[in-house]
């Protein structure tokens, strides 16, 4: 069984049990909180009991029907909480519940007669020996009322001791298979650590190998190369008169070929190299390069009639070789996506996106389908024909791969022939 296998196997075990320990955990926390809100109610119905007994003093010591109100109030407050002890319990609960409903019904007949005796006008012996009968009974039931309520009270206080105690048996199972699990991914990390370590040793010297093989296989490709072009020059130069017109373009086939396939391996060793160059930090000065940039093209192709704006005193830190290769493959692309536009804006500048600095090369060219963003900083891919634009695909894949090195992030905005703009930050600034 592979360590992949065995890794997935633990951890989809380790997650099950959380799951199951979660869930466990999950009820016993729920009815702890349905004994500590059961227990409010019942405290709250012992302090209404002996409110009701206070009240029933103060109506058979006033008869006014200001208290009448008060007891009947608060005694449909007392039915309210019961009636919400009465939603599932245990059968305990509900023998104490069904005792205290049994009270309750009591008391509200012993005050109805009370009510009926202190309400007529007769004061004889006959009736105030009523009106205290009652008056006992009232004070009897009401605290038989509050002792039930208390009992039931001390019920679910039990309940939330046992959820309690519940609660800790489950977090200690829970660490134990904590400890098991971590312990277990210990071993194996450690043994792959050993082994990992092996590996970036080995890769290490693999990765020399074919870098150097690289380097030899381009150096030595270069050779028959221009040996190919050259012959395929001179055979133009030489035997022009022995050629007719379709043998002449292949050769010149033949050397627009070869002569492309020396700029993707020069690009290919370009590519290579930042990957692996040491890097330098320093402070740069991105507008004064960006200017020497654009002098460049301008005698390359005087003819163009392009509006370059650089925004002054654009400053970085970072490598200064790598920033102007990065440099020169944006501003390179804007100069040549833009080659078909009789008149033509290039900006170079800088902005704050969500607080960072973040420089920008905008164009107004033939920009892209915003559909294939993702193929356009991945080496050979490509967003135009080479009958539109020239190009390999190399020169977005080594921006990238220079601003990776900076910690950096870049990203391009576009929209078909209303041009484009990219974006690239860099982690030091």
């Amino acid at each position: 069984m592979s360590i992949k296998t065995k890794v997935l196997i633990w951890c989809s075990t380790a997650i099950g049990v959380a799951i199951l320990i979660t869930g466990m955990h999950f009820i016993v926390t729920r009815n702890a909180n349905l004994a500590i809100e059961r227990r409010g109610i019942a405290i709250d119905i012992a302090q209404g009991s002996l409110e009701l007994n206070i009240l029933s003093d103060q109506y058979i010591s006033s008869h006014n029907e200001r208290a009448l109100a008060q007891w009947e109030a608060r005694y449909d407050s007392i039915l309210a909480l019961l009636e919400q002890l009465s939603k599932g319990d245990d059968d305990i609960g509900k023998a104490i519940i069904s005792n205290i409903d049994s009270y309750m019904m009591g008391l509200k007949t012993a005050f109805a007669a009370l009510g009926d005796v202190t309400g007529t006008d007769n004061q004889d012996v006959f009736y105030r020996e009523r009106s205290a009968l009652f008056s006992s009974e009232i004070s009897v039931k009401s605290g038989l009322l509050a002792s039930s309520a208390i009992k039931l009270s001390n019920h679910y206080a039990a309940h939330v001791q046992q959820s309690v105690g519940q609660a800790s048996i489950l977090i200690t199972i829970s660490l134990l298979i904590l400890i098991i699990i971590l312990g277990f991914f210990w071993v194996i990390i450690s043994r792959q650590t050993q082994m990992l370590t092996n590996t970036v040793t080995d890769l290490a010297a693999i990765n020399k190998e074919l870098e150097a093989f690289s380097y030899s296989v381009s150096h030595d490709l270069r050779a028959p190369l221009r040996s190919i072009d050259g012959f395929s020059q001179a055979l133009l130069e030489d035997y022009p008169d022995k050629l007719d017109k379709q043998g002449k373009n292949y050769l010149q086939r033949i050397r627009s070929s070869t002569q492309r396939m020396g700029i993707l391996i020069d690009d290919l060793l370009k590519l290579s190299r930042i990957t692996r160059s040491e890097m330098k930090d320093e402070m740069i000065d991105l507008s004064t390069m960006a200017h020497l940039i654009i002098a460049e093209f301008y005698k390359i192709e005087p003819e163009r009639q392009v509006e370059f704006v650089i925004m002054p005193d654009l400053k970085a830190r970072g490598d200064g070789h790598l920033m102007k290769l990065l440099l020169e493959n944006l501003l390179e692309n804007a100069f040549k996506y833009t080659s078909r536009h009789p008149q033509a804006r290039i900006e170079f500048g800088s902005t704050q996106v969500e607080g960072k600095q973040t420089f920008f090369v905008r164009d107004d060219g033939a920009g892209f389908d915003m559909t294939y963003v993702d193929k356009l900083f991945k080496p050979f891919q490509r967003l135009h024909s080479d009958r539109e634009f020239p190009g390999i695909g190399i020169g977005l894949a080594t921006v990238q791969r220079i601003i990776n090195r900076h910690s950096g992030q870049v990203w391009a905005e576009a929209e078909i022939e209303k041009g484009a703009t990219f974006y690239f930050t860099l982690g030091k600034n």
